[in-house]
């Protein structure tokens, strides 16, 4: 009786924790703004960036894949931001004839930050996903800053 209990509370945590979990999957707010302030989920974008970045002026990153497209649905618009600026730092208008997968830029970062990219569908729903790049001197990890002057004000961290 002891091991039901046991494995009935830890069913009902499970189910809980992923409920509030799923409930925080979402882009930051400064971002939502920009689309009306409609709650973005952050898990239909497969973002590629590295994980560490020596040179923050050139930190690759691309879209790997969009998930859950429909037959005929395509990427109108294509933005990537980070938590230093409230606009995009770079915005792609794409149409039915080019494919997002594989869409691929750089992208300046003063320091470590979360990278968001943002995507309009044809069909007016907006989508999103993000990754983190930790940006060193050096790449061995060792942390430090590109900007001498202090951290720089990260504007867009808010859920």
């Amino acid at each position: 009786m002891k091991n039901i209990t046991y494995i009935v509370s830890f069913i009902i945590l499970s189910v809980f924790t992923g409920t509030v979990y799923a409930a925080q999957k979402t882009l930051p707010g400064c971002i939502s703004k920009n689309y009306g302030n409609k709650p973005i989920s952050s898990d239909r974008i497969i973002l590629k960036a590295p994980d560490i970045a020596e040179n923050g002026a050139v930190v690759g990153v691309s879209v790997g894949k969009v998930e859950g497209l429909k037959k005929g649905e395509f990427v109108k618009e294509l933005s990537f931001y980070n938590e230093f600026r409230k606009e995009p730092v770079a915005t792609f208008f794409l149409s039915d004839n080019t494919k997002s997968d594989n869409l691929k830029t750089r992208i300046r970062l003063r320091e470590s930050s979360n990278i968001y990219a943002v995507a309009k569908l044809d069909s007016g729903e907006i989508i999103g996903g993000q990754s983190y790049v930790k940006v060193t001197i050096g790449g061995c990890g060792g942390g430090g800053s590109l900007n001498a002057l202090g951290d720089a004000p990260r504007v867009c961290t808010e859920k």
